[in-house]
C-alpha cells in the first residue's frame, strides 16, 4: 500500500481529514533508526513478536490487535498520538494498528531494521503528506 492509500484508509477509520495527522503522529513514534530499532524491540517484548517480524520481513503483514498494540506501546504514547492527531484515544489505537505495520514495512524494505537512513525516509514520508 502506498502512502496516499494508507492516509485514505486511516482517514476512513478516524473519520474525516484526521488520517494525515494520524500518520504523522504515528511516524513520530519511530523518530529515527534507533527509534525504529527500539520500537521493534519493545513491541516484540510486548507480545507482538510474530506480528513485528512479519512487518519487518518481506512477506505479508500480520495484523495486530489495537488493544494489544496499545498495551505494548503504552497508554501515554497512545494519548500523545491521539492529541497530536486530534482524535480520541480509541481512534488513535485503531489508527496505530492500521498505520504502524505499514510504516515499519516501508521502513524495512530489505527485511531487516536498517542501522541508518530511517530519518530521511520519515522526512520523505512527511513531505509526501504535505
Amino acid at each position: 500500500m502506498d502512502v496516499q492509500g494508507l492516509v485514505d484508509r486511516v482517514s476512513d477509520l478516524a473519520g474525516g481529514d484526521s488520517g494525515k495527522k494520524l500518520v504523522e503522529a504515528v511516524s513520530g513514534l519511530i523518530g529515527n533508526s534507533s527509534g525504529l530499532s527500539s520500537l521493534v524491540s519493545n513491541l516484540s517484548q510486548g507480545g507482538l513478536g510474530e506480528q513485528v517480524q512479519s512487518w519487518v520481513g518481506k512477506g505479508s503483514n500480520v495484523a495486530a490487535d489495537p488493544e494489544q498494540l496499545a498495551s505494548a506501546i503504552g497508554n501515554e504514547k497512545v494519548h500523545e498520538v491521539a492529541t497530536e492527531a486530534g482524535v480520541t484515544d480509541e481512534q488513535a489505537k485503531t489508527g496505530i494498528a492500521a498505520v504502524l505495520p505499514q510504516l515499519i514495512d516501508q521502513l524495512t524494505p530489505d527485511g531487516a531494521v536498517p542501522t541508518s537512513g530511517v530519518g530521511g525516509m520519515l522526512q520523505g514520508l512527511k513531505g509526501m503528506l504535505g
